[in-house]
């Protein structure tokens, strides 16, 4: 039972890492204007492998996003989730698969300053307002939906040096504890801070690289230890480009240096109306 809920929680911590929020650095610009509408389609792959086990997951992303005021933006969004599990139990290899909808999540973005001779600052509220937590013990498996049980918390501060644009997102995601099968998991909170250069190379096309620091908690069952904190490190590189005044791409790839094992690639094209 322990061994088949911690297989649950190593899920639940990748999935609810910041590496896939929604909202990556907008190839065109941090918000959008007063009644503008956009809408961006994502696809991010992953794939963790620690010890003798392998999850390659796929997640199709849609976010629907509207400027509200002129430093106000809101946004809906929305993940499918197909993944594959790969094991080593005992010389015999285990396989299982799923396909599921992962989250619906809801957002606000304010603008608590634009850049001038000061850096600009963002900030942004996140919350899930339905999550499908799986479990699978004894050869059966286990969907339950959670509302408002993960909130994300971020500030961003932008500065320009043209033609480079430094970005610094610090935040905090809360995990709430929840009941799954009858048994009570903290999956833990998670901090992070993210330095990201941007370089200009015109009008229309850009580079970044930079750097995920992350700490989170340990996670629990029944308020009993099964893991220890860990902290991590992921490099970061993508490129943007604007193929016309509504449409623009974009390609980030995540690599995990520090020991975990979990590498991913998120590609994302957004459209304004």
């Amino acid at each position: 039972m322990i061994k088949k809920i911690s297989a649950f929680l190593l899920f639940l911590t990748i999935i609810s890492s910041p590496l896939s929020s929604f909202d990556l650095i907008p190839a065109k610009g941090l918000i959008l204007s007063p009644g503008k509408w956009a809408t961006d389609y994502a696809i991010n792959y992953q794939t963790s492998i620690r010890g003798y086990s392998n999850q390659e997951t796929i997640e199709p992303q849609g976010t629907i996003r509207y400027g509200l005021l002129s430093d106000i933006e809101v946004g809906l969004a929305g993940v499918f989730q197909a993944s594959r599990n790969r094991l080593l139990v005992d010389q015999s290899l285990q396989q299982s698969s799923s396909q599921i909808f992962k989250e619906a999540q809801a957002y606000i973005k304010l603008l608590f300053r634009s850049e001038d001779s000061l850096p600009g600052l963002l900030g942004t509220l996140k919350t899930s307002l339905w999550e499908t937590s799986e479990l699978s013990q004894d050869n059966k498996t286990w969907y339950k939906p959670f509302h408002f049980k993960t909130w994300q918390f971020e500030i961003t501060i932008i500065k320009t040096e043209d033609p480079l644009v430094f970005t610094m997102t610090s935040g905090l995601l809360i995990q709430e504890e929840r009941m799954v099968h009858q048994t009570p998991i903290d999956a833990g909170n998670l901090f992070f801070i993210q330095p990201v250069f941007h370089f200009l190379i015109n009008d229309a096309a850009s580079l970044s690289w930079g750097i995920l620091f992350a700490s989170s908690e340990a996670p629990k069952i029944n308020g009993v230890l099964i893991d220890i904190p860990r902290n991590t490190v992921t490099w970061q590189f993508g490129s943007s480009y604007s193929i016309s005044r509504f449409w623009a791409i974009n390609f980030t790839f995540y690599a995990d240096v520090s020991g975990t094992g979990s590498n991913s690639m998120v590609g994302r094209m957004s459209y304004e109306l």
